[in-house]
């Protein structure tokens, strides 16, 4: 999921064949200023760092049944949904393929755990 998202950013959501709609002239205007060269959705970095790092908004909690990765930064639903004010930059799209990546990573996971424990799988 973190390849998945640093992918997404590094192509402004090319990657998910939904490229992310620029800015507006007077935030562009604006974020050049402020943050010269920052792409979208990259000013401070937060929350990038917040699903590709690891900061005060990071969320991984891994259980025995389940896995919970994500971000606590309050702005990322806005730019995942949009708003009418915002239009949608997708942060995370899970592909056909990333689904069957992640699914072929959790069956190796859970065979080698099988074999860990004694259970010849």
């Amino acid at each position: 999921l973190r390849q998945v998202t640093i992918d997404q950013f590094a192509t402004a959501g090319g990657r998910s064949r939904d490229r992310w709609h620029p800015l507006s002239p007077v935030y562009g205007a604006r974020k050049s200023r402020v943050w010269p060269g920052k792409p979208i959705l990259r000013a401070s970095d937060r929350l990038f760092q917040s699903l590709t790092g690891s900061n005060q908004d990071s969320i991984v909690e891994i259980e025995a049944r389940s896995f919970t990765w994500g971000t606590a930064t309050p702005y990322a639903r806005y730019h995942q949904r949009g708003t009418a004010r915002i239009p949608q930059r997708k942060i995370l799209v899970v592909t056909k393929a990333d689904r069957r990546q992640i699914t072929a990573l959790v069956r190796a996971h859970l065979a080698n755990q099988g074999q860990v424990s004694g259970y010849g799988v």
